[in-house]
């Protein structure tokens, strides 16, 4: 996890499953980083396998974010976005890409002038 150029940016390994402990750190970490920002996030999800239910439901409710591009190419990928986009409704925009340009270019608009 890296912030760069006001854009807070996280790679998931390969083929991860995600739990409610995953979830929990995953915020504190962000916390840490951004204590007085509320950055929009760019989560390059990597052919993840599963998120459990109360993991998306802390990324939802905890994450503070000021909007959120998730990026992969892979079917799999795009029905755990749509389905925390629909299922979990985030309070901040929330958009699937399948190409890390794409959702920069989408989170570069979203940023904020300070």
């Amino acid at each position: 996890m890296e912030l760069r150029n006001g854009i807070l940016s996280v790679g998931w390994a390969e083929g991860m499953s995600v739990t409610e402990a995953d979830a929990v750190a995953f915020i504190e970490h962000a916390e840490a980083i951004c204590r007085s920002t509320r950055p929009p996030m760019l989560v390059e999800l990597n052919e993840m396998v599963t998120l459990s239910s109360k993991a998306l439901n802390h990324f939802a409710k905890e994450l503070n974010i000021g909007a959120l591009a998730l990026v992969g190419p892979s079917p799999v990928d795009k029905t755990i976005a749509d389905h925390f986009t629909v299922v979990h409704n985030p309070p901040y925009p929330s958009r699937y890409f399948p190409h890390r340009n794409e959702a920069l270019t989408w989170l570069t608009a979203c940023l904020t002038p300070v």
